[in-house]
């Protein structure tokens, strides 16, 4: 197979003198608006024991602070400075009501009273309005236009807990997970796509399918054969995968009966000057799958691609 090339055009530039601090959250919103989340004292966000591993820190030694940007149509529309925040945070999402979801992906091995839970909610102001806990290892978080959380986990969450969940605001819990025949255990979910109040995508560790969640109901899945992707968009019947463990490029995805699958194209991307786009940090939702590279992101547009490029 050929591999075709896209160009881009970044849809924002990120100018340090505006959104200051180290970015340490990326993701977007139904409506696709972009969220980044930067953290302005110095990370202290692993603990390195000689000689065995880097473990993650849920909690450093002093508190952070951090700034929550949401860009839109180019601009920045929110700027939001939260100070004192006691959880190393990892995913910012936004409710209907504008208050903030600060999400730590891990929770203390020691719980106390003085943390609370891993999922922190702030006022549009920057006041910690209530805490709720997420659960332990948390790989992404999706919030819906209605309101609820959905999380998926990475393996170091999943032993004991389904990998896939939605929350209430609240913190209760409305929706997990249940394999059906055919569909093996989620170890880890890669990627995650929620696309409507509605309609729930996931993509999970080993099998690696993409598994259609409709009002709550498993109700279809697909054997993807790109493993190891960590973003995905849908549109109708296709589907448009970031590259696997040892690929960088793009695939494009007809999703067919039977659990099959056609891979159509491989995508290479380029930027405006033709050099090619390595993405540092990814996000999706519904048709669109954006990108960080160095200060410049990038949106690819599934729908647009399949109606301009790949028509051509």
């Amino acid at each position: 197979m050929n591999i075709k090339s896209i160009q881009l055009q970044p849809i924002f530039t990120i100018n340090e003198e505006i959104l200051i601090g180290e970015i340490v959250a990326f993701n977007t919103t139904p409506e696709k608006s972009i969220l980044v989340a930067t953290a302005l004292k110095p990370l202290d966000y692993t603990i390195v024991q000689e000689g065995w591993a880097t473990l993650p820190k849920s909690t450093p030694e002093g508190a952070q602070s951090y700034c929550v940007y949401e860009i839109k149509h180019g601009k920045i529309c929110k700027d939001i400075k939260i100070v004192g925040e006691k959880y190393n945070i990892h995913d910012v999402q936004l409710f209907p009501n504008d208050d903030i979801l600060m999400v730590c992906s891990r929770t203390p091995h020691t719980p106390s009273e003085d943390f609370g839970g891993n999922g922190r909610i702030y006022s549009p102001d920057g006041i910690l309005k209530s805490d709720i806990l997420l659960g332990d290892a948390i790989e992404s978080t999706q919030i819906t236009s209605k309101g609820t959380i959905w999380t998926g986990l990475f393996d170091e969450g999943t032993f004991d807990e389904s990998g896939l969940k939605e929350w209430s605001k609240d913190g209760n819990k409305l929706y997990e997970f249940e394999q059906v025949k055919g569909l093996d255990y989620i170890w880890d979910c890669y990627a995650l796509n929620v696309a409507s109040n509605n309609a729930t995508y996931c993509y999970y560790y080993s099998q690696f399918p993409l598994v259609q969640i409709q009002d709550n109901k498993i109700i279809n899945y697909w054997k993807i054969p790109i493993k190891g992707s960590h973003a995905f968009a849908i549109f109708e019947d296709y589907a448009l995968f970031t590259g696997g463990y040892k690929c960088d490029n793009f695939f494009l995805i007809k999703l067919l009966e039977s659990h099959k699958v056609e891979i159509l194209q491989e995508l290479e991307l380029l930027d405006e000057d033709n050099e090619p786009l390595k993405f540092s940090r990814v996000a999706n939702r519904g048709s669109s799958i954006f990108g960080l590279y160095g200060k410049k992101i990038y949106e690819l547009d599934l729908h647009q691609l399949i109606s301009t490029q790949m028509m051509a």
